[in-house]
């Protein structure tokens, strides 16, 4: 009787399954997603390049694009548009950014993490600033290994394809982000210029438009020149319109906000990343 006893806890334990077994496949690992915005323009190949190259190192990301009709080299515009999208991503987002007036000098190419932990891979020109004032710096580093390049020579004018793109899919690929290069403890920083009061308003400078689309305001920011008229403003007046009917306005509120433009308070309203 205890033979036959001692067999069958044998066979029950070679049947029960270890208590450390894992399942036969791993959790799924969310999409990694990069979210692309440049100023190449896409009546050419170049965001489509670097799409490419992302694809071929990281094939299972995400790619969603902000814009890619930034107004050329503009920092301060690419900078506001970056502040507006990120709340909307969560965490693990890896944002590319080349708005890169600077290509070609001495200026640090970098992936920045947030304390969103949210990651971007852009150039040390202040794109950033927005951002990390808002959500806080857990890090950056200057992205110097080759590993996270692609080629053998990088280019002095393409570092889009060449380094940013790379890097970027190397972060989305759940590589670890500091190994891309050493710590950089000090940032590029946009200053801001704060717009000025003047008896007829506000006037500042408007760093992108809502276009096609306006928003209806108790007050009016008209720009100053014609020939922002198609989008591309060089200056606005903001001016009070209290008693007034409500107008449209060509701003963001982020530029121009809805308030009685006679408080001094509101000159915060109104001011340009530079």
């Amino acid at each position: 009787m205890l033979p036959a006893l001692l067999l069958l806890a044998s066979v029950a334990l070679t049947l029960a399954p270890p208590a450390f077994a894992q399942p036969a496949t791993p959790p799924a690992r969310p999409t990694p997603t990069v979210v692309f915005m440049t100023d190449f323009g896409t009546a050419n190949d170049a965001a489509a390049i670097c799409r490419a190259v992302i694809a071929g190192i990281a094939p299972e990301a995400r790619i969603m694009d902000i814009t890619h009709q930034v107004t050329p080299f503009s920092i301060e515009e690419a900078a506001r548009n970056l502040e507006s999208v990120t709340p909307y991503y969560p965490s693990g987002t890896v944002f590319l950014v080349v708005v890169d007036p600077g290509v070609g000098t001495a200026r640090k190419a970098l992936v920045v993490k947030s304390r969103r932990e949210q990651y971007f891979v852009l150039p040390d020109n202040g794109l950033i600033t927005p951002v990390i004032e808002r959500d806080g710096l857990a890090g950056a580093r200057e992205i110097t290994n080759p590993e996270w390049m692609i080629g053998e020579r990088v280019s002095s004018t393409f570092h889009g394809r060449d380094v940013f793109s790379p890097a970027a899919a190397h972060v989305a690929a759940g590589w670890d982000w500091t190994q891309a290069g050493p710590e950089v403890t000090s940032l590029v920083k946009l200053e801001p210029k704060v717009a000025r009061l003047t008896p007829s308003g506000i006037e500042g400078e408007v760093i992108g438009l809502d276009d096609p689309y306006a928003t209806s305001s108790p007050t009016s920011a008209r720009p100053t020149s014609p020939s922002s008229a198609g989008g591309s403003a060089t200056g606005f007046r903001c001016a009070s319109t209290a008693g007034a009917e409500t107008s449209h306005t060509y701003a963001r509120s982020a530029m121009c906000r809805r308030a009685d433009l006679s408080s001094t308070s509101t000159l915060a309203a109104a001011r340009r990343w530079r």
